[in-house]
């Protein structure tokens, strides 16, 4: 068949011969370099879709120029316009410590009462920046309306250009909740840089009774030293998970370890012995440790009741530089701005959502309470007098309490040291039909919590709009004091 097609049209001749090609279309646009597309003009392409999403990927965003101008462009020309993108929304280092003097200005101005300090020094001609301190009005005021007396301290590394430390100081909501106070920037952490932000925190929160407070720490630089000058009397816990770490690192063992956090959570002085006691039957070099460390500071035995917070851990310091872990590497104003912002959302949220409460305690608290509450059937309550209870049964072989329901008290001591009925209470609460809750302190209740989100952190104005402060700052990081306490 085919042969005889081609004799056809051989037959026809060459002048009648007509053979179409075909050449099917190509639609798909090739992708070619570009010099006109340049690091700075991705820059400017990625820098508003980067302001609104801070973790947008280089990937992601290699696809969108590609996409975009149909052209091959290199990762390393990507990574660079998305670095230009980010320190143009974040702003010039150097030019914000100029723009110190102003931002604190307007601070004051949209949140009247608050505390900003900004301390520099000379060095030859230049003014340079040495330490920042922020308290903010509302944080002040909900702290000292509606929080219990118990602050903790820490600090942290900020990351950049010009490192230093950031100082945080936390307190304890009526749902357990942390609630950041005032922050500070400091050239180092040590004696010196924590008494300076001490000594403006005891002044904004009107702390003039220094023994009824409760300070947690970390184990930090001088912070211990500054406490005990600053406010005499007044209770130092340490995080009891840095307090083991230093111990695991030199005496390592599942059975010690058990013993420690035993030991720590123990909330009477007999069961405290009684756990050190087996301690140095199990490793005597072990409990040798422990013995200039002070029990007052890590066992809950030792602890007052002035608090009502039985924390064995510097948890809500440890939250609060996690939440701010984003905001740490950014220039100095941004990264204010961050925090203050990150601040105000939060209280607003807190504010909002607790107005939807319909318990008597807050979330977290009712959770502590029903966790309890499930072991209070291994107990019994005999009556005594009208508020006072005697209490038998549990795990112990002959475990026997005494509780008071009018002045909040159980032998146990666990009632008094946190404000939440323990086992024993709850068992004699629930012999008289009554809510836990109820018994639960003053600070834990929904009316002590809004006291302390009532207060509003108020918006402020953008850079344009603020007062030009003439204060030239420069920050050279090579160039340090010596600290104080190694002159």
């Amino acid at each position: 068949m085919f042969l005889q097609t081609l004799s056809n049209i051989a037959e026809l001749g060459p002048s009648t011969l007509v053979i179409k090609t075909l050449k099917p279309e190509h639609k798909c646009a090739s992708l070619t370099e570009s010099h006109h597309l340049t690091y700075h003009r991705i820059a400017k392409e990625v820098q508003e879709d980067l302001f609104v999403d801070e973790e947008w990927s280089r990937n992601g965003m290699h696809n969108h120029i590609q996409k975009k101008f149909n052209v091959d462009v290199s990762t390393q020309k990507i990574a660079r316009g998305r670095a230009k993108a980010k320190r143009m929304n974040d702003g010039h280092y150097i030019q914000q410590y100029n723009m110190l003097a102003s931002y604190k200005k307007e601070l004051l101005r949209s949140n009247p009462g608050s505390t900003v300090q900004i301390k520099t020094e000379m060095v030859g001609e230049v003014r340079r920046f040495h330490r920042l301190y922020i308290c903010l009005a509302a944080c002040k005021k909900g702290w000292i309306e509606g929080c219990r007396p118990l602050i903790g301290l820490d600090g942290c590394h900020i990351k950049g250009q010009h490192p230093g430390q950031l100082l945080s100081v936390v307190g304890v909501d009526g749902n357990n909740g942390m609630f950041p106070i005032a922050w500070a920037i400091t050239e180092v952490e040590n004696r010196d840089t924590w008494r300076w932000f001490l000594e403006y925190l005891a002044w904004d929160l009107k702390m003039e009774r220094p023994s009824f407070y409760t300070f947690i720490i970390d184990k930090q630089k001088g912070l211990g030293m500054a406490i005990a000058e600053l406010f005499p009397g007044a209770e130092h816990r340490h995080c009891v998970r840095h307090l083991y770490n230093n111990f695991k690192a030199k005496h390592p063992g599942e059975g010690l370890k058990q013993l420690v956090w035993d030991a720590a959570r123990s909330s009477t002085r007999v069961w405290f012995n009684k756990h050190m006691d087996e301690m140095k039957g199990l490793d005597d070099v072990a409990w040798t440790w422990f013995q200039d460390k002070s029990p007052e500071q890590w066992s809950r035995a030792y602890f007052r009741d002035d608090s009502r917070c039985d924390l064995l851990l510097n948890n809500l310091c440890e939250s609060f530089n996690a939440a701010i872990l984003p905001a740490r590497g950014k220039p100095i104003i941004t990264m204010l701005e961050k925090i203050r912002m990150d601040m105000m959302v939060r209280m607003a949220n807190r504010r909002v959502a607790a107005q939807r409460w319909t318990d008597m305690v807050g979330p977290r608290i009712r959770k502590i309470l029903e966790k309890v509450a499930e072991r209070s059937s291994c107990y019994r309550a005999y009556h005594s007098g009208e508020f006072e209870f005697q209490i038998t049964g549990g795990g112990e072989k002959g475990s026997k309490h005494a509780v008071d329901q009018r002045l909040h008290i159980c032998t146990c001591r666990r009632w008094q040291i946190s404000g939440i009925p323990c086992v024993h209470a709850i068992c004699a609460i629930r012999s008289k039909k009554a809510d836990p809750a109820l018994f639960c302190d003053d600070y834990l209740m929904p009316s002590t919590y809004m006291e302390s989100y009532n207060p509003i952190i108020h918006p402020i104005a953008g850079e344009d709009d603020w007062d030009q402060v003439d204060c030239l700052i420069a920050h050279l990081p090579h160039i340090r004091s010596k600290p104080a306490d190694q002159k």
